[in-house]
């Protein structure tokens, strides 16, 4: 029994192991068992919660009741990703996109003056593809056709009516925007 509580990392079971001596092996399988349920179960409550943030599936004035971990904290012990993806502030932009007549490269170089400053890339310089070059960043990593925040900028001054001359006219549906 030392030798597998030595191989434990310092976490919830490990804590309870060293506050109640299991009694026998199989009482310290069952335990390992319990805790490890426990552990999937706060896993996939973490991503269902996740998953509902991100696409909004939950009902608006539905109410999910808080549980907590074994050890009693809020915190459940997620993989990092998904802790970092909860704190992201939730995505900016819109779900539809009016099709254009003219590729965005072209839009930014006759509004450039009606666009607020983009935000920084949040990807490091040494990361980023050096063979695209986006014109509304200024900046290597992505082509200009393919910035987001110069799609939703352009959807904005659509939506506000000052670019109505950059709208398809043959076709006014709306497409889904791709990710």
């Amino acid at each position: 029994m030392a030798a597998l509580k030595g191989g434990l990392q310092k976490n919830d079971l490990l804590f309870s192991l060293e506050k109640r001596y299991p009694r026998d092996f199989a009482d310290l399988l069952a335990r390992a068992e319990r805790y490890a349920r426990a552990e999937e179960a706060f896993k996939l409550r973490d991503e269902e919660t996740l998953r509902e943030r991100l696409t909004g599936d939950r009902e608006p004035n539905e109410v999910r009741p808080r549980s907590r971990t074994p050890s009693g904290s809020r915190r459940a012990r997620t993989p990092r990703a998904c802790r970092e993806a909860r704190r992201s502030p939730p995505p900016k932009g819109f779900r539809d996109y009016v099709l254009l007549n003219a590729p965005r490269a072209q839009i930014l170089t006759e509004v450039k003056d009606q666009l607020p400053r983009p935000e920084r890339l949040r990807s490091p310089p040494n990361k980023r593809d050096r063979s695209k070059y986006c014109l509304y960043h200024r900046d290597h990593g992505h082509d200009t056709e393919e910035c987001i925040q110069l799609q939703d900028e352009i959807e904005e001054l659509i939506r506000k009516g000052r670019l109505g001359r950059f709208i398809r006219r043959q076709s006014k549906d709306r497409c889904r925007a791709l990710p």
